[in-house]
């Protein structure tokens, strides 16, 4: 019943997990250099039918910080679902940063064979200047396809493993391709405290 939140540094993780377990978040609050996890109650609609639903779950908020991305390997074979905070107003400017995460988590053997599905989360989607939910999408496809196209040739030349494949051989990626990891994407805000899906997300895969 684990939930794991991942994305690249200054994405609001860590903000995002103090929201959902204490309604609020800390003034000040640090780029995490350790994960945080802790067990409390996640509380939502039920699919829109009017009622509350509350589920348990064991949340990581994980460091984005790219020496510390091997703690996915830590918590991943207990993984239900993953949710990937992407920073929408940043997103241009960190776009590649972004897409190598993902690129990592999706190619994660372990996240492949539990099938763990991926919610992007686009935060900050109150303002303005926030790129939209399809745009985020659909840049990072073509970021994964540059990126995979890159890491076939290094794997080619050194002989290596950089994960498992993703995506259809022949075929420019796309999310929808990938056939072990269903990836959704939702507009968040973690300030303005606009986080229904990220909770529908997390009390539909947990049991």
């Amino acid at each position: 019943d684990t939930i794991l939140l991942c994305g690249a540094c200054g994405a609001g993780k860590t903000s995002l997990y103090q929201m959902l377990r204490l309604g609020s978040t800390c003034e000040g609050s640090v780029t995490s250099m350790a994960e945080n996890e802790a067990r409390f109650i996640v509380e939502g609609k039920a699919g829109g039918k009017g009622g509350i639903v509350a589920k348990q779950a064991h949340v990581v908020d994980l460091p984005g910080h790219p020496r510390l991305r091997a703690k996915v390997d830590k918590y991943a074979t207990g993984a239900r679902g993953v949710v990937f905070l992407v920073d929408a107003v940043d997103f241009t400017q960190q776009r590649r940063a972004v897409a190598e995460q993902l690129l990592d988590l999706l190619s994660h053997p372990t996240v492949q064979r539990r099938r763990v599905p991926v919610l992007l989360a686009c935060n900050k989607s109150e303002k303005i200047a926030a790129s939209p939910v399809d745009f985020v999408r659909k840049r990072l496809e073509k970021e994964i396809e540059l990126l995979r196209a890159t890491r076939g040739t290094l794997q080619e030349t050194s002989g290596g493993s950089v994960g498992a494949p993703i995506g259809r051989d022949g075929e420019e990626f796309q999310f929808a391709h990938l056939a072990r990891n269903k990836v959704t994407a939702a507009a968040v805000s973690v300030s303005d405290d606009d986080l229904g899906a990220i909770k529908d997300f997390i009390l539909k895969v947990v049991l």
